[in-house]
C-alpha cells in the first residue's frame, strides 16, 4: 500500500466523518437537521485538508493538535457522537445553524491564525533557541526522562492529587501524576535499552488501578481517563505526522488498539454512570462505601438506564441544561451544546446586563494574582465570591438562574456579548499568543525530527480539549501564564528531585555493594 500514515489517519477521518453525514440523511431529513450537518461537514472539511495539503503537523504539532481539539469537541464530534447513538445532530440544541455557522467561523479563524504562527511570525523555525526556550534548556524540559524519574514524578503526582484538597498548592503538581503512562512512548523511540516493556505494563496496569480506585474514592470521574487520554493523544498525534509508509503489520496493533478502546467504553460509560449516582454520597459517607455504592450501581445495569432515562426528563424541563450525547463517556469530548446555550443566552443580555458581566470578567482577571499583589496595588476584590463559573453569570443575566453550579461556559459567547463581530479578530490575536505558547514545549532535533518534552505530552490532552477555547477570556490568559509557566516550574521542580533520589540510590547502591565486596576478599 503505497500511502503514508498521515495521509491513511487524515482519509480515515474524512471517511468517518462522511459516513456519520450520511446516517444523518437517514436520521432526520428536516431541512434544520441536514443544514446543520452540512455545516459540520464542511467544518471538518477545512480542518481535514489544512492538515492534509500543508505541513502544519510537521512544524508546529502541538498547536496543530489544539486545532483539531478545537474542531472536534465542537462540531465534529457531535456529528459522530450523534450518528452513532441514532439520534439527530440538532437534538437538544436552542439554535442550531447559528450556533454552527459561528463555531465554523471561529474554527477558520483559529486556522487562519496558525497560518499567520508558522509562516508571518516565523515560528515554524521552532529549532530557533529564544531566550524562554535557552531557558527551557537549563531547566530539563526538553530533556528525555529515565523510567525511574517518570515513576518517582508520577507517585509525587499522585499523592498531590490525593492532598490537593487540603494543601491548594498541590494542586499544580497533580498534572504530574499521569507521567509513568508515558513510558511506553519513550520506549517506542528509544528501544529496547530504555526499558523492560512487559514489565512497565505490569506495573502500569497495578498503577492505573490503584487510580481507578482513587476515582471511585473522591468521585472523581476524570481521574479514570486522564491516563489513557495522553497516552492516546500522543499516539494519535504521532500517528497523524507520521511519513512512514503504510505497513499492515504496524497498523494491526493500531486496529487491535482502537478494538479494545471500543470495547472498553461501554464498561468505562457504566462505572462513569455509576460513580454519579453515588455522588450523592459524598462527603457524607466513608470513601471505603463510596468505592462500595459504585461497584453496586455499576453491577445494576437497570438503575444505570432509570438513572440516566430521569436524568434527561428532568433536564429537558429545566431552564438550562447540559444533556447532549446520551453516553456520558462521549459527552466528556462533545461542547457543541454547551456552546449553544451560551451564545443563545449572550444574544438575550441586554447592554446594562452586558456591563455587569464585563464588570464581573474584570473581577474574574484581577483574582488570577495572588492575594498580596491585590493587597499591594489596593484591590478589594473577595476571591470567595468569585467561585463561581463565566457559564453562571451569563445563564443569571440571561435567564435568572442562581450564581453557582460552575456552568460551562463559552468563551466564543462571551466575546459576541462583550465585543460583537470584533471578537473574531480578538480571537485570532489570542490564537497567535496561545499557538506560540503551546509550541515551546516541542523542539527540532539534530536530525531535523520534532520532539515533545513531557510538559508538552502531558499538556496535549488538556490542549485537545481546551487549549485554544475555554469558559472565559480569564481562562485563556491564565492557560498562557500558568500553563507555560507553572508547569514548567513545577516540572522542574519535580524533575530535579526525581533526578537527585536516583542519584543518591544508585550512589548508595554502589557503595553497598562495594563494602560487600570488601568484606568477601577482606
Amino acid at each position: 500500500m503505497n500511502i503514508t500514515i498521515s495521509k491513511f489517519i487524515n482519509n480515515l477521518l474524512i471517511v468517518i466523518t462522511m459516513l456519520a453525514f450520511i446516517a444523518q440523511l437517514f436520521i432526520d431529513l428536516s431541512t434544520v437537521n441536514i443544514a446543520a450537518s452540512m455545516i459540520i461537514l464542511l467544518s471538518a472539511f477545512i480542518c481535514f485538508f489544512y492538515f492534509r495539503w500543508s505541513s502544519a503537523l510537521e512544524t508546529n504539532p502541538l498547536s496543530s493538535f489544539a486545532i483539531f481539539g478545537l474542531c472536534f469537541t465542537s462540531t465534529i464530534g457531535a456529528l459522530w457522537a450523534q450518528s452513532f447513538g441514532w439520534v439527530n445532530v440538532v437534538e437538544h440544541l436552542r439554535q442550531p445553524l447559528v450556533t454552527l455557522s459561528w463555531l465554523m467561523l471561529f474554527q477558520i479563524t483559529a486556522i487562519v491564525a496558525h497560518c499567520v504562527h508558522r509562516f508571518k511570525l516565523n515560528s515554524g523555525n521552532i529549532e530557533k533557541l529564544s531566550i524562554v526556550r535557552k531557558l527551557f534548556n537549563w531547566m530539563g524540559i526538553y530533556d528525555t526522562p529515565t523510567p525511574q524519574i517518570l515513576w518517582i514524578i508520577g507517585i509525587f503526582g499522585l499523592f498531590c492529587v490525593l492532598f490537593s484538597r487540603i494543601l491548594p498548592v498541590a494542586n499544580g503538581f497533580s498534572y504530574l501524576a499521569w507521567s509513568p503512562f508515558l513510558i511506553p512512548i519513550f520506549y517506542y523511540y528509544e528501544g529496547k535499552s530504555y526499558c523492560n516493556l512487559q514489565k512497565s505494563i505490569f506495573y502500569l496496569a497495578i498503577f492505573f488501578s490503584a487510580i481507578v480506585l482513587l476515582a471511585m474514592f473522591f468521585n472523581a470521574r476524570g481521574m479514570m481517563f486522564t491516563g489513557g487520554g495522553i497516552l492516546g493523544s500522543v499516539l494519535l498525534l504521532r500517528l497523524m505526522q507520521s511519513p512512514n509508509q503504510v505497513n499492515p503489520k504496524l497498523l494491526l496493533p493500531v486496529f487491535i488498539t482502537i478494538l479494545i478502546a471500543f470495547a472498553l467504553s461501554i464498561p468505562a460509560s457504566n462505572l462513569a454512570t455509576a460513580m454519579a449516582i453515588a455522588r450523592d454520597g459524598r462527603g457524607k459517607i466513608s470513601p471505603i462505601k463510596m468505592i462500595s455504592n459504585t461497584i453496586e450501581n455499576f453491577n445494576d445495569p437497570e438503575k444505570l438506564e432509570n438513572y440516566r432515562h430521569l436524568e434527561n426528563q428532568i433536564s429537558s424541563n429545566l431552564k438550562y441544561n447540559e444533556i447532549y450525547v446520551d453516553n456520558p463517556l462521549a459527552a466528556r469530548f462533545v461542547q457543541t451544546q454547551r456552546h449553544d446555550n451560551m451564545i443563545y443566552f449572550a444574544g438575550r443580555i441586554n447592554d446594562n446586563s452586558a456591563e455587569l458581566v464585563l464588570q464581573k470578567e474584570i473581577d474574574f482577571l484581577w483574582s488570577t494574582l495572588p492575594q498580596p499583589f491585590l493587597d499591594a496595588l489596593k484591590i478589594d476584590i473577595d476571591k470567595r465570591l468569585l467561585s463561581i463559573s463565566m457559564g453562571d453569570v451569563i445563564a443569571h443575566y440571561a435567564i435568572g438562574t442562581p450564581l453557582s453550579g460552575s456552568r460551562t461556559g463559552s468563551v466564543f459567547a462571551q466575546g459576541l456579548l462583550l465585543l460583537g463581530y470584533f471578537s473574531v479578530p480578538i480571537y485570532l490575536v489570542m490564537c497567535l499568543i496561545l499557538f506560540g505558547a503551546i509550541d515551546l514545549f516541542a523542539k527540532k532535533s539534530a536530525n531535523g525530527f520534532i520532539t515533545f518534552s513531557i510538559v508538552g505530552m502531558l499538556s496535549l490532552w488538556s490542549n485537545f480539549g481546551s487549549g485554544i477555547v475555554a469558559d472565559s477570556f480569564h481562562q485563556l490568559f491564565m492557560g498562557v501564564v500558568r500553563g507555560v509557566f507553572q508547569t514548567a516550574i513545577l516540572y522542574f521542580i519535580a524533575f530535579f528531585f526525581a533526578k537527585f533520589l536516583t542519584k543518591s540510590f544508585s550512589l548508595k547502591t554502589s557503595s553497598s555493594k562495594y563494602s560487600s565486596n570488601n568484606k568477601l576478599t577482606g
